[in-house]
């Protein structure tokens, strides 16, 4: 039997801080002049290039709230506790979420992050949180987060086999932004630009390729094409379940209205399929297989398959244009008729090669994204027990 002792965060750390709070607006300026500024939405992909900059006088000014490369952003709002590591090779400033600077002699910054996640940290986090509309979890509350520590157990083994399921999981997502691009750029060229290989090879279009006028779209479009409403090629569904039919170890995808992918035990779907939330974000996800979706999510399945990455695309041009249209002041919505609207151009026979190559692209980001499905459920099943010694290392 292990025997565990708990230790606060506070007791393991350097130290325990807070990012600036209050109004910053004023201290925003160019990247030439300034420091990046970390918000809490952007604690899932800290990129550069996405980043809004405050002063060097507000950075030199407010020391608590800077953070530097290896330290710990946990968010105190909206994912409550969910912690990213600051592994960048700049200074940054932070806003309201709670920064960690790690003792490495005690405790890396990863396996702090691991400790994070393990169910009995996450309780005492979901009971820290304060305030009904918008929950808050404070400083205090971080550093005093007790870790249940044993002697017993490996948790350098740990440490590396977790890393190297997230290292994996981050080099299939570079691989699939890669894969997403070039479709992007084909079905861009190929349907939107009309540039598909024509005669002998050659750009269609700007090889002076027959173009006609389309009343639909009202603009010029290759001759022998037509243009398609939507509810032409498949019929637009949506899912019948609510949100608690997800269960903790199902096997089917469950498709809400979220970004992540949820699961079931039951699946009343079979096929190639496009998701799109009705309200929310709307975002749009693409999946072959059997699987289930909520109420509020469209599910779409090609009556050809050969359309299934042809469809997804025409939709994905439309969502920008479809949310700012959309209905409601409070919950905005997209209708089963916006999406039954949407126009897609296509060949009315023959270029079968292309349909090809974009489905053949899109099968391996299917494939890659579900090898990072299988590694994220692996790892929640495999991480809570080998935090808690019911599975050790030889």
């Amino acid at each position: 039997m292990k025997t565990f002792k708990y230790q606060k965060i506070e007791d393991l750390v350097s130290r325990v801080k807070v990012g600036f709070v209050g109004p910053i607006s004023n201290f925003y300026c160019t990247s030439n002049d300034g420091v990046p500024l970390i918000r809490t939405t952007d604690l899932d992909d800290i990129n550069l290039d996405k980043l809004k900059f405050v002063t060097n006088e507000f950075h030199k000014k407010n020391r608590k709230s800077q953070v530097k490369p290896g330290d710990l952003i946990v968010a105190r709002h909206g994912d409550n506790g969910a912690a990213t590591i600051f592994d960048k090779n700049y200074e940054a400033q932070v806003l309201n979420a709670v920064i960690i600077e790690p003792n490495p002699k005690k405790l890396s910054s990863y396996l702090l992050k691991i400790f994070l996640e393990i169910p009995f940290v996450i309780k005492q986090i979901k009971g820290s949180v304060k305030g009904s509309v918008q929950g808050v979890i404070n400083t205090k509350h971080i550093a005093e987060l007790l870790l249940p520590i044993c002697d017993n157990i490996n948790y350098g083994g740990i440490e590396n086999l977790i890393y190297s399921i997230d290292k994996k999981i981050k080099i299939n997502n570079l691989i699939i932004d890669e894969l997403n691009s070039t479709v992007k750029t084909l079905y861009d060229y190929w349907f939107v630009q009309f540039n598909f290989p024509g005669a002998l090879g050659k750009a269609y279009k700007d090889s002076g390729g027959r173009m006609v006028w389309n009343e639909k779209v009202k603009k010029e479009i290759p001759a022998e094409w037509d243009c398609f409403y939507l509810k032409d090629l498949l019929l637009v569904l949506t899912g019948k379940e609510d949100a608690n039919f997800a269960t903790e170890n199902g096997n089917y995808p469950f498709f809400t209205c979220s970004e992540n992918i949820s699961y079931c035990d039951k699946y009343a779907f079979d096929g190639k399929a496009i998701l799109l939330s009705g309200n929310g974000n709307f975002n749009i996800k693409l999946y072959e297989g059997k699987f289930n979706a909520y109420q509020r999510t469209y599910v779409l399945i090609p009556s050809n398959a050969d359309h299934y990455t042809l469809v997804y695309h025409a939709v994905k041009n439309r969502i920008k244009s479809l949310s700012n249209g959309s209905r409601g002041s409070v919950i905005k919505f997209i209708t089963k008729g916006d999406i039954e609207d949407i126009t897609v151009i296509l060949p009315k026979s023959g270029h079968k090669d292309l349909f090809h190559i974009l489905n053949t692209l899109t099968k391996k980001i299917e494939l890659t994204m579900l090898q990072n499905q299988k590694l994220s459920h692996m790892r929640n099943w495999v991480l809570p027990m080998l935090m808690n010694g019911q599975i050790t290392f030889k």
